[in-house]
């Protein structure tokens, strides 16, 4: 055997013999810089699969490591895909391990590398940050938002002639549930008083979503009011037949809105992006402008599971005062008038005098608005 072998085999024993005796003598271990292996915060959708960075920020050179990998009930470890950041660990600087063993009557993963380095000086992953491995976890379609536990994180030190064993603090990771976001088409809507609006839900579900829910707040001056359904709320195509939306006064909370949209037979909704439904609306004379808030908004899927939305909604609701929205009365909302009256345009806001209908009667309102009567 020649010295550069001899050299190869003693380095690699000293690494692997650091990982075993942190292991089983873990009251060996002392701290040393500031070194921590963490996994940042992440989303999974139920069903679904997401890999997973294992994060190393190290301040002492760091020439293998070892963790265990608690995961909560509904998230489990896919076989043999933990694999190497190329950037921090080249194919053949370290080599992976990863098992599957119990604690009592719970089991969890160990998973770490091994430098391969044949000198100590080069037996380090690079860099001080970032990722060294990933590995992937599968969601039951059950999950809901948990966290992940990272235990007896143990790393060595094999740069120096006595190998230094870095014990690392624990870790916990929140894991969220990825089901759905829900938003508003615009954030500023548009109102007149005595003249139907809208304010349009929207919802990007990554899951299959059966139920909604969502308290709505309204400001002084502004009610719901029937729509094209002959309800205050407007389906889309997105809803089947099936799905019925009720609207009723929060008990005990002034203007606040419990709004729940579901089927008995518990159809998916269609798509998994765009206007789910609209809110129809109406401003008195008095009202001055506010916001729509939702809050506690809630989807279910078919599974039965309901799930929170973290996020509330606002739309601020504004009072539109003229015929072309430009904060004056002036000939070319009289022009404008004329222009719908002939079905040359559509705008909404032509109905001057708020008869329900555009004729000759909104012309002479807009002449009178024009010219401050």
């Amino acid at each position: 055997m020649n010295k550069l072998t001899a050299r190869f085999f003693h380095t690699a024993t000293l690494h692997r013999m650091a990982v075993l005796v942190s292991l089983l003598v873990g009251c060996l271990s002392a701290y040393a810089g500031d070194n921590k292996v963490w996994i940042e915060s992440f989303a999974i959708v139920p069903g679904g699969e997401a890999t997973v960075e294992v994060n190393l920020d190290n301040e002492d050179p760091v020439s293998s490591l070892q963790f265990d990998v608690y995961l909560p009930e509904g998230l489990t470890y896919v076989d043999n895909s933990i694999e190497k950041v190329a950037s921090r660990i080249t194919r053949s600087s370290h080599s992976l391990f990863g098992t599957t063993l119990t604690e009592g009557n719970k089991s969890f993963h160990r998973f770490g590398f091994l430098s391969q380095s044949a000198t100590m000086a080069t037996s380090a992953v690079k860099g001080n940050s970032g990722a060294v491995v990933t590995i992937k976890v599968k969601a039951d379609p059950t999950f809901k938002s948990d966290k992940i536990v990272i235990r007896n994180i143990v790393g060595s030190n094999a740069t120096v002639a006595e190998p230094v064993i870095l014990d690392m603090p624990e870790q916990e990771v929140p894991v969220m549930a990825q089901v759905a976001t829900a938003g508003l088409a615009n954030d500023e809507v548009k109102v007149r008083a005595g003249v139907p609006a809208l304010i349009d839900v929207t919802l990007a579900n990554d899951a299959d979503i059966v139920g909604f829910q969502a308290k709505v707040t309204l400001p002084e001056g502004l009610s719901f009011t029937d729509g094209v359904d002959g309800e205050w709320v407007t389906y889309t195509d997105r809803l089947s037949n099936n799905v019925i939306a009720t609207v009723a006064p929060l008990p005990g909370s002034e203007d606040t809105y419990t709004v729940i949209l579901s089927s008995l037979t518990n159809d998916v909704f269609e798509g998994k992006e765009g206007v789910l439904f609209s809110l129809n609306v109406v401003a008195d004379n008095a009202f001055k402008g506010g916001e729509v808030r939702f809050t506690d908004i809630k989807v279910s899927t078919t599974y039965g599971l309901s799930y929170d939305m973290p996020d509330g909604l606002t739309a601020l609701v504004k009072v539109n005062t003229d015929v072309t929205d430009d904060g004056n009365w002036d000939v070319d909302d009289i022009y404008e008038v004329i222009k719908v009256s002939r079905g040359e345009s559509d705008n909404k806001y032509a109905d001057v005098n708020g008869d329900g209908m555009v004729d000759i009667d909104d012309i002479y309102a807009a002449i009178a608005k024009v010219r401050g009567e």
